[in-house]
């Protein structure tokens, strides 16, 4: 198993932080979406600090991720792709990065500012970014919830071009993110 990353594939622990990412962020985002439909303000609120928890600990992880990302070298892109699709992947991770990074400081921001304090999954207290500042929050769950629609545009583009990659350019772009993959298994 190849733990830092290569020039044909990424290693185990960018695999693994990249595939907990994304379950992560779909996992928050269902939660927040079930929290909306409860009627009960305490399960609501029971929901509401699992996906602010969940979002802490996703901004824990990327930050992780980033400092893996900077102190290993990426793998090298197929030699097949034209300079603009290069140029296009570098920008829509670095703006995948930086969504992720905008959504939960937005989040951890706008509770902060709601006066009320967070505890992370109820083990401890998380401190806050602000004092209590009504205007502030509102403006915090604004730029939060625009976040998500900027994420779920670069997500639909980076899975588009992973399948396109995969499906119509028959290159190992996608292949090389999975775990198990191995030079020999590129497609014919």
């Amino acid at each position: 198993m190849q733990v830092r990353n290569g020039n044909d594939s990424w290693g185990f622990v960018s695999k693994l932080l990249h595939w907990l990412m994304a379950a992560g962020v779909l996992i928050a985002a269902v939660v927040a979406k079930v929290s909306e439909e409860l009627s009960s303000s305490r399960d609501r609120y029971e929901w509401m600090v699992s996906h602010k928890s969940l979002g802490l600990t996703l901004l824990a992880l990327l930050l992780l991720r980033l400092a893996w990302r900077l102190s290993n070298p990426s793998p090298e892109l197929p030699a097949t792709m034209p300079r603009w699709q290069r140029l296009g992947a570098k920008i829509s991770h670095w703006a995948l990065y930086l969504v992720l990074l905008w959504i939960p400081i937005t989040g951890w921001l706008a509770h902060s500012a709601s006066g009320i304090p967070l505890k992370w999954f109820n083990w401890f207290k998380v401190p806050r970014l602000v004092a209590k500042d009504t205007e502030l929050k509102q403006l915090a769950e604004q730029l939060h919830e625009w976040g998500l629609w900027v994420l779920i545009a670069l997500f639909s583009l980076h899975v588009a071009a992973a399948l396109k990659h995969h499906f119509l350019d028959r290159d190992d772009t996608l292949r090389r993110m999975w775990f198990g993959f191995r030079k020999s298994d590129r497609l014919p």
